[in-house]
């Protein structure tokens, strides 16, 4: 593509080949086909010998011709596209607003405006209209908002995860202090465009990884920021034979 466009660039000025007709010579038909309708002149000078000028140009124009727009439709979801709802401003903040806390909360409104990109005018509109089907708490100064009534959920501890930097439990938050201490994330911006997988330990990152694919396995190589206990490392080994599951590959943890 790139070689494409330097050609024209360079080519810029150069009147393209004039239209022909079926008397013209085989180089000044080819000239025709290959440049003005954009064809490969391999390709054209095959079909000259087969089909002729004028059904190779006809083939050609067909061809140049845009395509027309078609939509592709799961009629297993059909019926449920056509029940959307059609969503003013106002409803669509709100049901945004709704669906963030309820997902992600513990979160502040930052953290909305952040995730969704929104002024933080809007995410304080939002949240203001949903805010009676929440919860909140302060801590330290910083209001969050969560839902009203939260699942029972017995985790078994230590429990780790080998997490993408764009995995929700990152993106999703503008204030990560609570998952880090101020010395680690120092490390991770550190890191820059090299980082691109954390370890997490009961919540908090530990550490970052990287994988190297093999034919025969997935190597697991681990940094870790704080010495582990035994209990964690076998977390941790459970977490990288999940991902070689998911692979299908058996794992080796360097």
């Amino acid at each position: 593509m790139n070689a494409v466009l330097r050609a024209v660039q360079r080519d810029r000025g150069r009147a393209l080949p004039p239209a022909v007709t079926s008397g013209a010579s085989r180089p000044a038909q080819l000239d025709y086909l290959a440049v003005t309708l954009s064809h490969p002149r391999w390709l054209v000078d095959r079909w000259l010998d087969r089909y002729g000028f004028d059904r190779v140009v006809a083939a050609a124009r067909f061809n140049n011709r845009p395509a027309p727009m078609t939509l592709r439709v799961n009629t297993l979801l059909a019926e449920r596209a056509s029940h959307a709802r059609a969503l003013e401003r106002e409803a669509a903040l709100a049901e945004l607003s709704r669906r963030y806390f309820m997902s992600r909360g513990p979160a502040t409104v930052q953290d909305f405006a952040k995730w969704s990109g929104l002024t933080t005018a809007d995410a304080r509109n939002g949240l203001e209209a949903v805010k009676a089907q929440l919860r909140h708490e302060v801590v330290d100064g910083q209001s969050y908002w969560f839902p009203s009534s939260m699942p029972s959920v017995k985790e078994v501890t230590p429990t780790a995860y080998l997490l993408s930097i764009y995995d929700e439990y990152i993106s999703g938050y503008k204030d990560r202090s609570a998952i880090g201490e101020a010395e680690i994330g120092a490390k991770l911006i550190a890191l820059g465009s090299a980082l691109s997988y954390i370890i997490v330990v009961d919540g908090q990152i530990v550490g970052t990884w990287r994988r190297t694919l093999r034919k025969e396995a997935v190597v697991i190589e681990t940094n870790l920021f704080t010495q582990l206990t035994k209990a964690e490392n076998r977390a941790v080994a459970v977490a990288a034979q999940q991902y070689g599951t998911f692979l299908d590959r058996p794992v080796v943890l360097a």
